[in-house]
């Protein structure tokens, strides 16, 4: 059975893990019954390349490496170029290879169009993974696609309902399939993981981590003026890059020395292993793919109670903290405060979130689509 992955992007985000993720759990767990490719469009997926997945290449040697992404209209001059110029190279790559699926994550207008305009073989599933915003375009885009859809999947059961609510699609067709996280053999490393606070050489200082695009929606601002709260050994490492990058260099010179902003890492293990505390400080999230990732490695958690996603997966206590005041630093610095005390072993912060892992995503997967 031939599962492509759709999921052209311009810039580093959550999802693009969320992709992989998906394709190795196919790959590793479906009893050699997939032949799993993800399209690499524009050479995206180049520097991602792994042995554990296939990839095609759509474009023809020729390809823009760095797109402007920063503002809404760069990025949609970005996306126009993608629809244009890889409008007919999609349309034969289906028509030659008739894969059995197309999971279309990102810049969804093209593969959709192209379903609403001709027939193919192929079944087409529509991935939201985010909290999308159902402006007056993708609405009408969604609803005309979703008459030869197969299916909408979402993470969430909020995303779920909320399509559902908007009679995106007959509600048949969205379907509940949460993201695979991590390896259940992963667990097997972490029970022999001693407490965090053995772990570091430097035990003076408590570390948090933050990890993700700098926008609006990610909130680091709110982040960076907690640490006015928190004692002179707590550190904050922020990874990501984004239209607010510089001026959250400059939000608070006061605190230069203890904030550290990084660009993006494909490989976020080391991270993950040396922080304390993990924070997402988002406004809003569908499902916080960092969060979870950090929790499967043994990191507790903080994020805000208010942020769709977030209360799915920290329970107070057991693998991190919520605050409650999405607009209150203060509240925030008290949950990494309570978040950095916990002293469960990492094997057991990433049991919290064991159905999120590899072999129960294919399971869910074959109870939706291969029955």
């Amino acid at each position: 059975m031939k599962v492509f992955y759709w999921s052209p992007h311009i810039s580093h985000v959550a999802t693009i893990k969320a992709v992989l993720n998906s394709a190795m759990s196919l790959n590793e767990y479906g009893n050699n019954k997939y032949d799993v490719r993800i399209i690499n469009v524009n050479g995206e997926w180049n520097r991602l390349k792994s042995e554990k997945v296939k990839f095609i290449d759509l474009f023809d040697g020729i390809y823009i490496k760095t797109f402007p992404v920063n503002g809404f209209l760069k990025s949609r001059i970005s996306y126009l170029y993608i629809f244009i110029k890889y409008f007919f190279s999609l349309k034969k790559l289906l028509r030659d290879e008739k894969p059995n699926f197309l999971i279309v994550h990102l810049i969804t207008s093209l593969p959709l169009i192209l379903l609403i305009l001709f027939n193919f073989k192929t079944k087409f599933i529509l991935r939201v993974s985010g909290f999308p915003k159902l402006n007056f375009i993708r609405k009408m885009l969604w609803k005309c696609a979703s008459r030869k859809l197969y299916a909408i999947t979402t993470p969430t059961k909020i995303t779920s309902d909320y399509l559902k609510n908007n009679n995106i699609a007959d509600k048949r067709k969205i379907v509940l399939l949460t993201d695979p996280v991590f390896k259940i053999r992963q667990l097997i490393k972490l029970k022999n993981q001693k407490l965090k606070d053995d772990i570091f050489l430097d035990k003076k200082n408590k570390y948090i981590v933050s990890i993700g695009r700098l926008t609006y929606q990610k909130n680091v601002s709110v982040l960076i003026k907690a640490f006015r709260y928190l004692p002179n050994n707590f550190k904050l490492k922020i990874v990501g890059d984004g239209p607010e990058l510089e001026v959250l260099k400059q939000l608070d010179s006061d605190l230069s020395q203890r904030i550290e902003f990084s660009p993006p890492s494909n490989d976020l293990s080391v991270l993950y292993s040396s922080a304390n505390v993990f924070c997402l400080p988002s406004r809003w999230e569908g499902f916080p793919n960092v969060i979870a990732e950090a929790l499967s490695h043994g990191v507790p958690c903080v994020g805000f109670s208010e942020c769709s996603g977030i209360p799915q997966l920290v329970f107070d206590g057991d693998n991190g903290f919520t605050a409650k005041k999405m607009s209150d630093p203060q509240s925030l610095a008290e949950a990494l405060i309570s978040a950095s005390l916990i002293k469960s072993r990492p094997s057991e912060i990433a049991l919290t979130i064991r159905n999120y892992t590899y072999d129960k995503y294919i399971k869910s997967w074959e109870i939706a689509f291969c029955q």
